[in-house]
């Protein structure tokens, strides 16, 4: 069924896919940390998949609260979140993906579907293969107000890839100490205006 988070920590846990939570439904994630948690192939603290309505929400654009995804990691994709269907992963605001790692795809992020961000912060993710924070494998990919810092490509040191046809909008970002912004493979079509781009 429908997964909702609303506070407390999820830490120090180990599954085949979705270190700590796995779901083929809607999962909304007002606020509270995923920590150290750790898969053995797919999703280092949330993995959704299979589902036509597992739509993923995460954070909150209201008050003080914090969702935090911290030092996860997955074998395979996705560090932190792994989505592999077509629905939407949209992130609010106040979240933050802090050190979490996987050894394919996606330091923090791996999504098959479309990605919207708001107001939400990466800070030294790694990952292996292709994008140290970010991996949007299809669809569309939207950021407004986001800070990347320090996140790594170990081969190449990019921190967000697209592949195949996609569209990406950068707004009024924070680019620190990276390397190799934006890589993609196929048509693209890319609006990034009223940036900060620091260090390269």
């Amino acid at each position: 069924g429908d997964f909702h988070m609303y506070g407390g920590v999820i830490s120090n846990n180990v599954g085949l896919r979705g270190g700590a939570l796995y779901s083929g439904k809607f999962i909304y994630l007002d606020s509270g940390e995923f920590a150290n948690n750790t898969a053995y192939s797919y999703g280092g603290a949330v993995s959704s998949s299979s589902g036509s309505d597992a739509d993923t929400f995460i954070g909150t654009s209201l008050g003080d609260k914090k969702m935090i995804f911290r030092n996860n990691s997955a074998k395979y994709s996705g560090g932190a979140v792994y989505s592999n269907t077509s629905s939407p992963i949209i992130i609010y605001g106040n979240t933050e993906f802090i050190g979490n790692h996987s050894d394919s795809s996606g330091g923090a992020i791996h999504t098959a579907g479309s990605l919207d961000i708001n107001d939400s912060r990466f800070e030294g993710n790694t990952c292996a293969v292709n994008g140290g924070a970010i991996y949007n494998q299809y669809a569309k990919a939207e950021f407004e107000r986001f800070r990347f810092r320090r996140d790594t490509y170990v081969s190449f040191e990019e921190i967000l890839h697209n592949l195949r046809k996609y569209i990406y909008q950068v707004i009024s970002s924070n680019f620190f100490e990276n390397k190799m912004i934006l890589k993609g493979q196929g048509a693209a079509q890319k609006n990034i205006t009223n940036n900060d781009v620091e260090s390269f």
